[in-house]
């Protein structure tokens, strides 16, 4: 069944520049939702330096206070000897903790600079066992029982652009 769809005319950029050259949105849904696959294609323009956006999973909340799963995508995360990576965040009431998982970009033949343009997102939430695909490539797979249900949100930082489309929550 599908829980929420934003399709390419209602395109939504996440450009808005606030204080911190960040933006965050919850999207609307059922706080009780569990089990769900989120599919959304991505327009990123990164600047010099990138910086990157992420995807909620099970999130709680308001946008300012999220609590759930942070799914990013961050050519500007440089920790472990990466020069970029896909990461996963535990996020409590709006704060980050460290990464549950991360993947290098370099794992996957990418690096920060060589980012396509357009990406395709798939991510999975099926019980404790969460999967994230990026260009039809599993990238992240992981266990984790902290959050059990919640929302679809979105997130971008510094001065890169992004734009979600075509996302499908099913």
């Amino acid at each position: 069944t599908e829980i929420y769809t934003l399709s390419l005319h209602d395109a939504l950029p996440i450009s808005l520049n606030q204080n911190n050259g960040e933006s965050r949105v919850l999207l609307p849904g059922d706080d009780t939702a569990a089990d769900y696959t989120v599919e959304v294609r991505v327009l990123y323009e990164p600047v010099e330096p990138p910086n990157g956006y992420a995807i909620y999973v099970r999130a709680t909340g308001s946008a300012d206070s999220v609590t759930g799963y942070a799914f990013q995508v961050d050519p500007g995360y440089n920790r472990d000897g990466f020069n970029g990576g896909f990461i996963v965040r535990r996020v409590d009431n709006g704060s980050e903790e460290s990464p549950i998982i991360t993947a290098a970009f370099s794992n996957f033949g990418i690096s920060r600079d060589s980012l396509p343009s357009v990406q395709n997102i798939t991510i999975t939430a099926e019980g404790n066992h969460f999967t994230m695909t990026f260009n039809g490539v599993k990238v992240l797979d992981f266990t984790d029982n902290r959050y059990s249900t919640g929302r679809v949100g979105l997130r971008r930082w510094g001065n890169d652009r992004v734009v979600f489309q075509n996302l499908r929550v099913r």
